[in-house]
């Protein structure tokens, strides 16, 4: 809330809400009496929330080391992550997270089936584990995969490029392709299933749009 308190609803029967019990919850309940909440992502079962202060917290589901806290045991409560005071942006994947730091380097743990992690194999990871990738701006996760938006300081302010991983063993990169007077960017994220693919226009609007073996990629 615009206030800085956390607030779960729903299924809680491995304690991804938070509020420190495995009891479903049919409307908003606080967790804890923190203020200062600014980040919060949502995995399976599981969450990760960053504070103002820039440090991380996990809770839920770890079977897979999605908490990140070294373990694979669950939390019914927001657990502190390490003791980094420089998380910025979290993005969960069904059950794997991937965060950047202020300094814009990337890190990512839990199932790292399909390479979701980006860090040169699929094995698992249930503590931060650094992935090749830095100047990121923006990052957001699929179920088993992964992308990331950087900011390339040799384009112009309105350009950037594009990062992604899936069913790949590491990031690859596409470049901006302009169109009449809009910059257009599409790729294929996943060189193994090619029905996935991203586009980017002007302004810096970004969604995910499905495609097929018979459309044509710009």
């Amino acid at each position: 809330k615009q206030d800085g308190t956390l607030w779960g609803f729903g299924r809680n029967n491995v304690g991804q809400v938070g509020d420190g019990t495995t009891v479903h919850r049919n409307v908003p309940v606080q967790i804890g009496t923190a203020t200062n909440w600014s980040e919060i992502s949502s995995g399976r079962y599981f969450a990760i929330g960053i504070q103002t202060d820039g440090s991380l917290w996990a809770w839920g589901d770890n079977f897979y080391g999605q908490l990140g806290d070294g373990t694979n045991t669950g939390k019914t409560i927001p657990t502190r992550v390490g003791s980094g005071t420089d998380w910025k942006i979290i993005a969960c994947g069904a059950e794997h997270t991937v965060a950047h730091l202020t300094n814009g380097n990337v890190f990512a743990w839990g199932n790292g089936q399909n390479g979701a992690l980006g860090n040169n194999n699929d094995a698992n990871q249930n503590s931060p584990v650094s992935v090749n990738i830095t100047n990121v701006q923006s990052i957001s996760c699929g179920s088993y995969h992964s992308l990331a938006i950087k900011n390339d300081n040799s384009m112009v302010a309105k350009k950037v490029t594009i990062a992604a991983t899936s069913h790949l063993f590491h990031f690859k990169r596409y470049n901006i392709k302009k169109v009449s007077n809009t910059v257009v960017i599409i790729i294929v994220m996943v060189i193994k299933n090619p029905y996935a693919a991203s586009i980017c226009s002007d302004e810096r609007k970004y969604k995910t749009v499905p495609t097929h073996p018979n459309h044509k990629i710009i």
